[in-house]
C-alpha cells in the first residue's frame, strides 16, 4: 500500500500474477526514493526523508502509541473491576 502512495515508479501490481496491471492510489504524497545509495544521497535526500517522516513514520508512531495507551487503559480498567 505504501508503494502505491509514492509519486513515481511503475505502480504496484496488486493482483499479480493474475493481472499485471499496475496501480497507484489517488492520494500520492510520498516522495519516491531512488534505488541505490549514491543516487539517494543527493540534494533530494532530505526531501525524501522528510516526506517519509511526515506521511509514514509519524502516523505509524502515533497509531502504535494510541494502541498502547488503549491496551494499558484496558488493563487498568480490568484490574479495577477485579478489585471491586
Amino acid at each position: 500500500m505504501l508503494d502505491a502512495m509514492t509519486n513515481g515508479g511503475l505502480g504496484v501490481a496488486f493482483f499479480s500474477p493474475f493481472d499485471t496491471t499496475r496501480y497507484f492510489l489517488p492520494f500520492r504524497p510520498v516522495e519516491v526514493s531512488p534505488i541505490g545509495v549514491r543516487e539517494f544521497f543527493t540534494g533530494r535526500a532530505w526531501n525524501i526523508l522528510i516526506s517519509e517522516m511526515k506521511w509514514i513514520w509519524i502516523p505509524a508512531a502515533v497509531t502504535a502509541g494510541l494502541f498502547r495507551v488503549w491496551h494499558l487503559g484496558k488493563a487498568v480498567f480490568e484490574k479495577a473491576r477485579a478489585i471491586q
